[in-house]
């Protein structure tokens, strides 16, 4: 075999492979969303853009989930400081989801008690980190 027909053959042969994999990975839209009620937290220090950091206590508050569609609020700052409101869905697989606020939004996985978030702001103050975040423990939830 020549080089170039090993090389089309590994190349379909990998395309394949990933193709299987993937739609085995596909959610179907059939899983129960996942219940993301809860105030969480957690602590992650990131960039600035004038080139320092600052490390503040991520919490949103889930207040209201219908389904896959969820109402909440971003706080922010000692005393309950800034407060911003968020909107978002689960996706389909019924564990990631997206939460917009004014500024930007909140990107993740949740399982259990624990979520894995990405934030993105956009605007002056340009910024972008994740953070683990606990659900706090309520008899309520």
């Amino acid at each position: 075999m020549t080089r170039r027909r090993i090389r089309s053959t590994l190349l379909a042969a990998t395309s394949v492979g990933l193709l299987m994999a993937v739609a085995g990975c596909a959610p179907t839209g059939d899983a129960e969303p996942a219940n993301m009620v809860g105030t969480w937290t957690g602590e992650v220090t990131y960039a600035l853009p004038n080139g320092t950091t600052t490390t503040i206590t991520e919490q949103l508050v889930i207040e209201k989930q219908d389904g896959p569609n969820l109402w909440g609020f971003q706080q922010s700052g000692a005393g309950g400081g800034q407060r911003d409101e968020l909107v978002g869905q689960l996706g389909l697989g019924g564990t990631t989801f997206v939460l917009t606020e004014t500024d930007g939004f909140y990107s993740g996985v949740v399982e259990g008690d624990r979520m894995a978030v990405r934030y993105i702001e956009l605007g002056d103050a340009n910024t972008s980190y994740e953070v683990e975040l606990t659900r706090e423990s309520s008899n309520d939830q």
